[in-house]
């Protein structure tokens, strides 16, 4: 059997580790071929990919780049049925039994790709829906979103609150699936004093981290020897740099960019605070606390999924950043429940382990498999 694992690109990122994940579980069962829709400027995976799954990437994106802003948007639209085209042409040359495609944009144009080829298609949905917008025609493409998935075989999602969003849609077509959350090879060494406090993602408004760095200037004075580093990169760097300038906080703050190896930054932090406004399934988060890192995460859809507040994590209102500058001094001057913290989080890779996630997705699979079987009889 053939399956067809589709993405828009192999850049940095939680959906694209997962798949990468996916990818190499499924190779050993099925032949897997592995369908980017933009070429990347590198020919290989940021994260590590199975040799044996077939990647092939199309560049279905690539009259657009010469055009910026607005009329990229609309030239976007007009060139869209065209990459459908060209899409689906790649597509019957795979002669996929299953696609299984990821996040959004990519789920609505394999829909479209695949209409009338009687291939089950999975899509799987990678952010709560309720929050996250798509773009400049964001209310657009969530209509569309909402047609093209009664398509679907199935569609996943990560998270009860994603699959409430979808459930008045079409509830028989739903499916949860988490990420699987690797266990680490060591864990931290809980420091009686906290020195460095750590967060990673996407330096976006979705992270929030202008929360953190409010939250870090208020209790910085109190703890003048205390370091926040926060990893990643985005089009918020400006906005923070600018931040970090006017709140005097260059000798204390730090932007080092992408990081290859999480586990050995991890493994050098105290803390690890993570203050966003709504998530899929965290796995920035997931990863300090299988580490055994003490964090502390907003309430927001996806963190609430993961932490049990006073159990494994703390938990604060989405902004609040009186309530987290609370929570930062209070695991600071308490080294004892930094360790008690710290030792129940090691267990969130036995909740949701790697033979839970491929237990999920081979039933899904061999459901589609049975389904396109019966329809061709």
């Amino acid at each position: 059997m053939h399956i067809v694992l589709v993405i828009l690109d192999l850049r940095v990122g939680g959906a694209e580790r997962d798949l990468c994940r996916v990818a190499s579980f499924l190779v050993k069962d099925y032949k897997v071929t592995l369908v980017t829709l933009i070429a990347p400027k590198q020919k290989n995976s940021f994260y590590p990919l199975d040799p044996m799954v077939n990647l092939v990437q199309l560049d279905l994106m690539r009259s657009l780049k010469d055009t910026l802003g607005f009329w990229r948007r609309i030239k976007e639209l007009w060139l869209r049925p065209f990459c459908i085209l060209r899409y689906r042409a790649a597509l019957k040359c795979l002669h996929p039994d299953v696609v299984i495609s990821y996040l959004t944009k990519a789920n609505i144009l394999t829909l479209f790709a695949t209409r009338g080829l009687s291939v089950p298609v999975i899509v799987s949905e990678r952010i709560d829906p309720a929050y996250h917008r798509l773009g400049f025609f964001h209310p657009l493409w969530d209509f569309i979103r909402l047609c093209t998935y009664r398509w679907a075989f199935r569609v996943t999602v990560q998270t009860q609150d994603a699959l409430h969003y979808f459930s008045k849609h079409f509830p028989k077509r739903l499916m949860v699936i988490p990420n699987s959350v690797v266990k680490p090879y060591c864990a931290v060494i809980i420091n009686p004093t906290v020195q460095h406090i750590v967060t990673t993602g996407r330096l976006c408004f979705q992270k929030g981290q202008e929360t953190l760095l409010q939250a870090f200037s208020l209790i910085q004075t109190n703890h003048p020897t205390l370091q926040l580093s926060i990893y990643g990169e985005g089009h918020y760097r400006a906005y923070l740099e600018h931040m970090i300038h006017e709140k005097g906080l260059h000798n204390h703050v730090f932007l080092p960019g992408m990081v290859a190896n999480v586990q050995e930054v991890l493994l050098q932090a105290d803390l690890f605070v993570f203050p966003s406004r709504y998530e899929g399934f965290p796995n920035a988060l997931c990863e300090a606390m299988a580490v055994g890192v003490p964090v502390i995460a907003s309430n927001c859809s996806g963190n609430t999924t993961v932490v049990q507040d006073g159990v494994d994590g703390l938990l604060f209102p989405i902004g609040d950043v009186q309530a987290l500058t609370q929570k930062m001094e209070f695991l600071i001057e308490n080294f004892d429940e930094r360790q008690r913290l710290s030792q129940n989080a090691r267990y969130l890779p036995e909740r949701f382990s790697e033979n839970l996630n491929h237990q999920l997705w081979k039933e899904v699979i061999t459901k589609a498999i049975r389904f396109a079987s019966s329809e061709k009889c």
